[in-house]
């Protein structure tokens, strides 16, 4: 794999994050951000967490071999601990709007999010 600067890392793939975040905010139109809304079933909420599991796994994968030059990266355990040894403040990421107050890395030092064990729930039901 070539070497790819962080700021080329970033140019390269922040269009896409902006994408998905927007039509994720769009989704607020029809339901609210709101706890009592979480387990709310909508196939744009599934295509959502299949696009943002996709997106994760590529982007820590290129983060690991950008940031720590590991190649033998291949899943979110490895992700974690290449990823928090050189950002340990990435569990501290938060995501907030109006109404919506979410920290999606929280722990995850201890445990993979809930999110990424129901994306990967998704990804193993959809497997033939």
């Amino acid at each position: 794999m070539e070497e790819m600067s962080v700021e080329s890392f970033k140019k390269l793939y922040w269009k896409n994050y902006t994408s998905i975040e927007e039509e994720f905010i769009l989704t607020e139109k029809f339901v609210a951000f709101d706890e009592c809304n979480y387990t709310t079933y909508s196939s744009a909420f599934l295509k959502q967490l299949l696009e943002i599991g996709s997106e994760i796994d590529i982007l820590a994968k290129t983060l690991c071999c950008v940031e720590s030059n590991r190649t033998d990266v291949s899943n979110i355990n490895d992700y974690r601990g290449c990823i928090l040894e050189k950002t340990p403040e990435f569990e501290r990421i938060c995501v907030v709007s109006d109404s919506l107050r979410e920290i999606p890395w929280q722990n995850w030092s201890s445990q993979n999010p809930d999110w990424w064990i129901a994306y990967n729930k998704v990804m193993s039901a959809t497997h033939f």
